[in-house]
């Protein structure tokens, strides 16, 4: 009987350093997903404020309409832009959502300065800040997409090697 106990608490820790590795495998892919999306959205606005010669808040609208990581960044930055001047309505939508996002600093950062240039320029200028943040974000995606190839198969594999180990240990 204690044995089966044991083989019970070897197979639930095994299970459970298997799902802890996943989750860490996990955040390498959220943060390559999030910046490629928020990417894609920023090429829609450049469009949106260059080509169609839009308010900001109907090309923020557009950004934000399609599913994906970044769609609630975009939705809180055209909530606040009801109440705020579109730096601070972008800053507060940045404070609000990439605290919980899998970035790293200098994500963030990339991210919060395009607050500092919307709507602070006329449209070219607009358009070149976007186009020069957008080549910063496609590097650091790049980067990210690095990282996730070296590590997501690296913590996949540990959390089950992990879990036998331990579970040999206690046994």
């Amino acid at each position: 009987m204690n044995l089966i106990i044991k083989f019970i608490g070897a197979f639930f820790m095994v299970i459970g350093t298997t799902l802890l590795g996943r989750t860490f495998a996990k955040t390498y892919k959220d943060r390559v997903e999030f910046l490629k999306d928020f990417n894609k959205r920023l090429e829609i606005l450049k469009n949106e404020i260059g080509f169609m010669k839009g308010i900001l808040s109907d090309a923020i609208e557009k950004s934000g309409e399609f599913q994906g990581k970044a769609k609630d960044l975009f939705a809180d930055v055209l909530e606040n832009l009801i109440d705020m001047e579109a730096g601070a309505a972008w800053e507060d939508a940045c404070e609000k959502r990439l605290k919980n996002m899998e970035l790293k600093k200098e994500d963030i950062d990339t991210i919060k300065s395009l607050g500092r240039l919307l709507g602070s320029t006329d449209v070219e200028g607009q358009i070149t800040n976007i186009e020069v943040i957008s080549g910063q974000l496609s590097i650091l995606a790049d980067k990210a997409e690095e990282e996730r190839k070296k590590n997501e198969p690296l913590f996949k594999n540990i959390g089950p090697v992990v879990g036998v180990g331990i579970s040999v240990l206690l046994m």
